[in-house]
């Protein structure tokens, strides 16, 4: 991510580098196109949600509510900041994103397990990756993103779960 920003390299050939290649948004999402590594078959990456959608271990509000705000807030930056709105589909379609949310995100050992944690550590994945999107390169960035808030992880239960108690104590 450092010698990205720094010096510049790359995963693209110098072919790829140097070109401009076109792709459409049907290439993009089965996977078909000369990207770095981020270049991932959306379609099955959505298969790989809709299975583990049904298993009962899986939480599968997390990558909908981190994709939700990226899209909202990526939107919103994007204004602010006069750029191409179309910017935020296509790097959700091109980088490591969905991947990420799907299948990286909601390992449950390094995700929270109350309900209102679940969804503060969403929208901070979320948050932060359309924030990123703008300055860095997504296909690391998500997974630094991931890694740092989940660190935060233990933070986001002790609070809601001392949220919850001092409501029981105020109602009893």
């Amino acid at each position: 991510l450092i010698l990205r920003q720094i010096v510049g390299i790359g995963y693209e050939s110098v072919y790829e580098s140097t070109k401009e290649l076109s792709f459409t948004l049907f290439d993009s999402f089965f996977g078909r196109s000369v990207m770095n590594f981020g270049t991932t078959n959306i379609f099955l990456i959505l298969c790989g949600f809709a299975y583990l959608t049904y298993r009962g271990y899986y939480k599968k509000e997390i990558p909908l509510i981190i994709t939700l705000t990226y899209l909202v807030s990526g939107t919103g930056i994007n204004l602010m900041l006069h750029k191409d709105l179309f910017v935020i589909f296509r790097t959700l379609i091109t980088t490591n994103i969905l991947f990420s949310t799907i299948f990286v995100a909601t390992i449950p050992f390094y995700s929270p397990y109350t309900k209102e944690g679940t969804i503060i550590y969403s929208i901070l994945i979320g948050l932060f990756t359309s924030i990123f999107s703008i300055y860095f390169s997504l296909n690391e960035a998500i997974f630094v993103i991931i890694f740092i808030v989940s660190l935060l992880n233990p933070l986001l239960d002790k609070v809601v779960l001392k949220i919850k108690e001092d409501r029981n104590s105020e109602n009893k």
